[in-house]
């Protein structure tokens, strides 16, 4: 058993010329198998004949029906064996592919990739041509039977007639049979393309639900952010509202000495009445080293002054620091560079609001609250603040922040804080060490120079 039998039809199961396309369908059936619909990798076609073998196309597979197309490029009998999910067909089928006068060079049937694929199997069946195929269907029983029926026969005119009229009725009926095979196949097209057709339109509806669905969610996410920015903006407003309330508690508070004491005022550093300054006060800020002191040791801040945009300003301003419960003078060093050095001090123990203002205006911050206690006559060294100022090769002061790779710190013995700048982006930095019993040693060396800087290193006995 082969397992299969076929059938050719189409517009070139008789042949075609070289340097064409030759197209044919094949209906197969398996043995002992209703037909089913096929994928075309499960056929395949070998080609006997021709020097090279031709490229071989293959589609369809539903009900069992391979359409197969290639170009015959040598005039020369094809013979083609045909291969269904591995297994060989009953017999090869011959495809003469002639010159466009006719020549044709007749190949004879080697079988060669037949014995490969079968070793050891005896070939039991010859190769069959196309008139000689399965093909051969009810219309060609017919016209067998139609010119028997046209044979005359001696004194029988009237059983000629009637065959005549058998014959007509044939034929009618065999082209009624097509016409209804091809309205049906019609239909079935046509039903094909319909589902195809609503197929394409459920997904486009389901994709189109998906992309709805994804926007709803986008939109309720965005709602969402607006939302929070919203209450984050209503709430930074509350806090700054209460922090100007403070500061206005605090400003008040230190603008009302105890009864019998004045506050104590810097000497006013005036700008001319002809200049005009773009100093924005509320941008100006303040760089406070300590805001603990002891009432043994004098105080310092830094004042960095700023136009409307935060930038630095150098313009003059009218500079005032008030002290309450202070009756010493208050020094004010103008590094004409929108920087100001003021020192104060010793304070009397407590709490002291110091307020500054630039051109009668409280600067961002103001007052600000510096803690005195009680301090000793004598004492060991616990902790000692290291402030550096950062200079550049020709010894200029690098007026600039957040560099923290231009120092090393080195210590033994206590411990060093983490490196830190002013915030006033002018060039300085500090750190703190803690001082251990015996011997200390701190050394803060410059990574441009690989040497150490001014007054360093140190070292000492605790």
């Amino acid at each position: 058993m082969n397992g299969f039998s076929y059938s050719i039809s189409g517009r070139s199961k008789g042949g075609g010329l070289a340097g064409t396309m030759v197209i044919f369908s094949v209906q197969v059936q398996e043995e002992g198998a209703v037909v089913e619909k096929y994928q075309p990798a499960d056929f395949e076609v070998v080609v006997e004949g021709p020097k090279v073998a031709p490229k071989i196309n293959v589609m369809g597979g539903k009900g069992g029906q391979f359409h197969v197309g290639f170009t015959a490029k040598e005039p020369v009998l094809h013979w083609l064996d045909f291969i269904l999910k591995g297994k060989w067909g009953p017999s090869p089928f011959a495809l003469p592919i002639k010159t466009a006068v006719g020549e044709i060079e007749e190949m004879p049937y080697v079988g060669a990739e037949r014995a490969k694929a079968n070793p050891g199997v005896q070939e039991t069946t010859k190769p069959v041509a196309l008139d000689k195929s399965k093909d051969s269907d009810t219309k060609a029983k017919d016209l067998d039977k139609a010119k028997e029926m046209e044979k005359p026969k001696e004194g029988d005119k009237e059983k000629e007639g009637e065959k005549e009229k058998e014959l007509e009725r044939t034929k009618e009926l065999e082209k009624a049979r097509e016409v209804e095979k091809a309205k049906e196949l019609e239909k079935a097209k046509e039903l094909e393309k319909a589902r195809e057709i609503e197929k394409a339109k459920e997904l486009e509806r389901a994709r189109e639900l998906e992309k709805a669905k994804e926007l709803e969610k986008a939109k309720e996410l965005e709602k969402a952010k607006e939302l929070e920015r919203a209450r984050e903006l209503e709430k930074a407003k509350e806090l700054e509202k209460a922090k100007e309330l403070e500061r206005a508690r605090e400003l008040e508070k230190a603008k009302s000495p105890p009864k019998g004491k004045e506050p104590i005022q810097s000497p006013p550093l005036k700008k001319p009445l002809s200049t005009r300054s773009n100093v924005f006060p509320y941008q100006c800020i303040t760089f406070f080293p300590q805001t603990n002191l002891v009432d043994t040791a004098t105080g310092s801040f830094t004042l960095h002054t700023r136009d409307s945009s935060a930038k630095t300003c150098a313009d003059p301003v009218d500079l005032r620091i008030t002290i309450p419960n202070y009756s010493e003078t208050i020094k004010v060093v103008n590094k004409n560079n929108g920087h100001y050095d003021i020192t104060f001090g010793p304070l009397p123990e407590g709490t002291h609001a110091i307020t500054v203002t630039v051109d009668s205006k409280p600067v961002k911050g103001s007052p600000f609250n510096v803690h005195v206690s009680e301090g000793c006559v004598g004492a060991e060294i616990a902790e000692i603040t290291f402030l550096m100022q950062a200079i550049n090769k020709n010894g200029e002061p690098v007026c600039r922040g957040g560099d923290f790779t231009i120092f090393t710190v080195e210590a033994k013995g206590g411990k060093t804080s983490h490196l830190q700048d002013s915030g006033l982006e002018d060039g300085r930095y500090h750190f703190d060490y803690k001082c251990v019993p015996g011997a200390n040693f701190v050394n803060v060396v410059s990574n441009l120079t690989g040497k150490s800087i001014d007054g360093f290193p140190l070292s000492w006995n605790a």
